[in-house]
């Protein structure tokens, strides 16, 4: 199919330019003259800006793919797809925690193969470090699926799914990270601490979520990540920073040549942990929305690109499941179709630059994750695009998501910026009634 884009503006060089694009699964021409070619379908631009599509590093579609896969209930490729579109992501990488978890092979065959049937956007995988005996690390497979997977990926902390790796299993882990070439991604919470602070909060009647997972959970996760990195000279990628001493701890350990990158989700940028204890269990996750002040120094360094990405961590849940009490409620939330409205948004209010948001979803995630192909709108590279809005003026309503999940902590939220098409790998994906 060829597609024509007509009438949009593409920013260079922090200006807007006025053209035309011409594309099929690549870009085959961009013009800012009216191109005269055949076209299959065209989407009219409007003049409105178009951006390279995002790229969203970390999202939790649930299923597994198989026969056997559990939980997609709570979200399946073809409606993670969908909501991914409405937001203006064109490309997901996807996390190995759904039951059964990513780690093997099999597993992860099993997984690309139904998403590239259901997932009507660009569909990546991350593989799950499993421990079954304590004592090791699930190497082999690893090695087995290597061409498949982007990145390893290792919970320090439980959170929702089977995968946890602690104590002298999580050196493995790094070591073989370093062996295979590939970054470690990692969920930086202790699960000693966690289960620590647990017990104190459940003593003392305590449900305030930042209470019971505090800081130094994650602090203490973060510091030893890093240790681990620069002794296995692993590349090292931190999840959702949710606190200020993780930033000064990173900035140290580039200092000494550690090879690090981390990212920023939209509820540890935008929402504080007053508005969380508000919202309820509607706003839990692991880890937790902390302090304003964690929060502001969480935006300030993904503001200057200390924290040089944004992905959404999105992890749906049934309404009913959050509706328990706070001990039984799972955390997480959807994410992946709010969080470029979100970040339009600030740049509504003169928070960010949309260079910066364009660089912080699509060039930099291209870049950490070896998308070659991804990342800018330039002649040769994939058809990944979405059409924005910058002016219009749209509340959040969970009744308007496209995943299976019909609520938000954003609830009610008015943002201005949103996307209005979305185009992936050259076909439209979704478009704004």
């Amino acid at each position: 199919m060829t597609l024509l884009i007509k009438n949009s503006k593409i920013l260079r060089n922090g200006v807007f330019e006025d053209v035309n694009v011409l594309c099929e699964a690549e870009i085959t021409k961009i013009s800012r003259q009216e191109i005269n070619a055949a076209f299959d379908e065209k989407l009219e631009g409007h003049r409105l800006a178009l951006l390279p599509g995002v790229i969203d590093s970390h999202v939790h579609f649930r299923a597994s793919g198989g026969a056997d896969s559990a939980w997609d209930y709570k979200e399946d490729f073809a409606s993670g797809g969908a909501a991914a579109a409405a937001g203006g992501v064109t490309t997901v990488c996807d996390m190995p925690n759904c039951v059964p978890p990513t780690t093997s092979a099999a597993t992860l065959k099993a997984k690309l193969t139904a998403a590239r049937h259901h997932c009507c956007v660009n569909y990546y995988a991350h593989f799950g470090v499993e421990s079954k005996d304590g004592k090791n690390v699930n190497s082999a497979e690893a090695k087995k699926a290597i061409a498949d997977f982007v990145a390893l990926k290792v919970f320090m902390g439980s959170s929702t799914g089977p995968l946890l790796v602690q104590g002298e299993v999580l050196e493995k882990a790094f070591s073989l990270a370093a062996k295979l070439k590939k970054r470690i991604l990692v969920h930086a919470e202790f699960e000693e601490l966690v289960k620590h602070f647990r017990e104190q909060a459940q003593k003392k009647g305590v449900t305030d979520h930042n209470a019971v997972r505090p800081p130094k959970c994650a602090v203490e996760a973060t510091k030893k990540a890093l240790e681990l990195a620069e002794k296995h000279k692993a590349r090292l990628h931190v999840c959702h920073l949710n606190c200020a001493e993780e930033i000064v701890l990173i900035e140290a350990a580039r200092k000494k040549g550690v090879a690090v990158s981390c990212e920023a989700t939209p509820h540890h940028l935008f929402l504080n942990s007053e508005e969380a204890r508000k919202i309820g269990n509607n706003a839990k996750v692991n880890p937790p929305i902390r302090s304003e002040a964690d929060r502001a120094a969480i935006f300030k360094a993904f503001a200057t690109g200390v924290i040089e990405i944004a992905a959404s961590d999105h992890a749906p849940h049934c309404d009913y499941e959050k509706a328990q009490d706070y001990w039984k409620a799972p955390a997480g939330f959807p994410g992946v179709e709010t969080m470029l409205p979100l970040l339009l948004n600030a740049v509504s209010e003169r928070k960010l630059s949309l260079e910066r948001v364009v660089q912080a979803t699509a060039l930099l995630p291209a870049k950490i994750n070896g998308f070659e192909g991804k990342g800018v709108i330039e002649k040769g590279k994939d058809a990944d695009f979405v059409l924005v809005d910058l002016k219009m003026e749209r509340k959040v309503r969970g009744e308007d998501l496209h995943g299976k999940s019909k609520w938000t902590p954003f609830e009610g939220k008015k943002l201005v910026g949103w996307p209005v098409a979305t185009v992936a790998s050259g076909e439209i994906v979704f478009e704004r009634e």
